[in-house]
């Protein structure tokens, strides 16, 4: 008898136009008939223990019948499947939304579909119990009863690609908050860097100073307190309202009774809750174990991304060890998957984190999209939030995604990339930046926001500047007789952007300099 791999369930979307990959157990040798609404499509010969086969690609189709040896699942879909990857601002629940509660009320369609991969960190944490697993490890649709905690990313880009698309589409979260890159990363690709290896040795350092016994006593009580109703009522507001210091997160903690007896028992706990040890879903490859692992090959179209600011700290790194991450996710999909990914968003101060290495994983996170083949990269700067980590509006974000995805990967003749500064070039007062992807470039307001200009390292503020085509034309008497011009563009932690091209798509950070020959 055969047993699949738990993706493999009822109410399933399978990728379409690509032959698709099951993998399971068995406890016999045995040969298995694979039948689509009682049509014969392939035999196989499964052997005892680990199996894998591949069925012939299909064409999109709704609520099939298969029947895979003994095993039947119903309503099974055939369409674009594809992976949100990533932590908290993919993982943001489409209840979070600002548009969120309308979407959710109205949501209608059994042919969106969401599997989100159950959020275990290490191996016996499923066996504890302290997680509510209800919406973990199934397939479920686009339906008021269980949208609240789709990804709001994840669910505009699937409404999306549905609308236009005209087939099934399901999403597979794959994500969680608060989380780095080299989480979801296999440790030889880490280990083999001698850059990269530093996220090894900087967590075996960490965890000598651990007193385990402690450590796990404590992370216990961590964990166990943040599945009480209390907490996630805490998360809740925390998620859909700007909190932006520790002193108001304090007052809702204490506003719910969750106190505990004295400043050092508070200190002691904070500094378990920070470490990242054994049990932590930030440990190096810990996700790719726990999580990934677990989807590893499952047919899909590609890949949508948004992630980053947990890698703020090793910033100069970011496109390499992103880079690493998705030559890894290829490997295991044996499959050049698009990965679609989101440049991160300006962004001030939220609680201890602050933007001003954001600056920094920007210029590596483009650096990935120009040197990672099928790879590709969506501007959001209009939708940041100073004061708040999670911004609140993610259907720009969903769309931007879609619009990438129809596309560079279904071929579709729109604009889809963010208008790139390419060229810079001087005459006399007058200095011109030309922009790739510059159709229809315009501002919206009178002046230009987030844009520094320099004459020989001096800050000039009296320009005057105008559009022309995909060009901005500025001018000042300071540049008649200047050696050096530089244009900086959306180069600080947080700034607020003004320009766009014809699809609404806002301009990516740019610092372009012109230099006497």
């Amino acid at each position: 008898m055969i047993k699949l791999a738990d993706i493999f369930q009822s109410g399933m979307t399978l990728q379409r136009q690509k032959p698709i990959r099951f993998w399971g157990e068995s406890d016999s040798a045995e040969e298995i008939k694979i039948k689509i609404d009682g049509h014969l499509i392939a035999c196989e010969d499964i052997p005892k223990g680990s199996f894998e086969f591949f069925l012939p690609a299909q064409e999109a189709a709704e609520n099939v019948k298969l029947e895979i040896g003994s095993v039947v699942l119903e309503r099974v879909d055939i369409g674009e499947v594809w992976i949100a990857g990533g932590q908290s601002n993919m993982e943001f629940f489409l209840r979070y939304d600002v548009e969120g509660d309308a979407v959710i009320a109205n949501a209608d369609d059994d042919h969106v579909r969401y599997y989100d991969v159950a959020k275990y960190a290490f191996e016996g944490e499923r066996e504890e119990g302290f997680k509510d697993d209800s919406k973990w490890d199934k397939w479920l649709t686009l339906q008021p009863a269980h949208a609240s905690e789709f990804s709001a990313v994840g669910t505009y880009f699937a409404m999306e690609l549905r609308k236009e698309l005209r087939v099934p589409v399901a999403i597979v979260g794959c994500n969680w908050g608060g989380t780095s890159a080299s989480a979801w990363i296999e440790e030889e690709y880490l280990a083999a860097d001698q850059e990269l290896s530093s996220y090894l040795t900087d967590y075996e350092a960490q965890e000598t100073k651990l007193d385990l016994e402690q450590y796990y006593r404590i992370n216990k009580i961590i964990r166990q307190g943040k599945e009480m109703p209390e907490s996630k009522k805490i998360m809740d507001y925390l998620m859909r309202n700007s909190i932006n210091s520790m002193e108001m997160i304090q007052e809702l903690v204490s506003a719910s009774g969750q106190t505990t007896s004295s400043p050092e028992q508070d200190k002691l706990y904070a500094e378990n809750y920070a470490a990242v040890g054994p049990n932590s879903e930030n440990r190096p490859s810990g996700l790719y174990k726990m999580m990934l692992s677990r989807i590893s090959g499952y047919t899909s179209k590609g890949v949508i991304w948004y992630q980053g600011e947990n890698d703020a700290a090793k910033a100069g790194l970011y496109t390499k060890l992103f880079s690493k991450m998705i030559e890894c996710w290829r490997r295991d999909w044996k499959d050049d998957l698009p990965f679609l990914f989101v440049q991160l968003p300006p962004f001030g101060q939220w609680m201890n984190s602050t933007g001003d290495q954001f600056i920094i994983v920007r210029e590596q996170q483009e650096a990935v999209s120009k040197t990672v083949k099928d790879s590709y990269m969506i501007s959001i700067s209009d939708v940041g939030d100073e004061y708040d980590i999670h911004p609140k509006r993610k259907k720009p974000v969903g769309h931007r995604l879609a619009l990438c995805a129809r596309n560079k990967v279904y071929g579709e003749d729109i604009l889809s990339d963010a208008p790139e500064a390419k060229s810079i070039k001087k005459k006399g007062r007058v200095v011109i930046v030309s922009f790739l992807h510059g159709e229809g470039l315009h501002m919206e307001g009178n002046s230009l926001n987030a844009i520094r200009i320099s004459v020989d390292d001096t800050e000039v503020n009296n320009i005057g500047l105008r559009i022309e085509g995909d060009q901005l034309i500025i001018t000042s008497e300071q540049f008649e007789q200047a050696k050096q011009v530089t244009v900086e563009f959306a180069k600080t932690g947080y700034y607020q952007v003004n320009l766009y091209n014809k699809a609404d798509i806002p301009a990516k950070p740019f610092l372009m300099q012109w230099k006497e020959q």
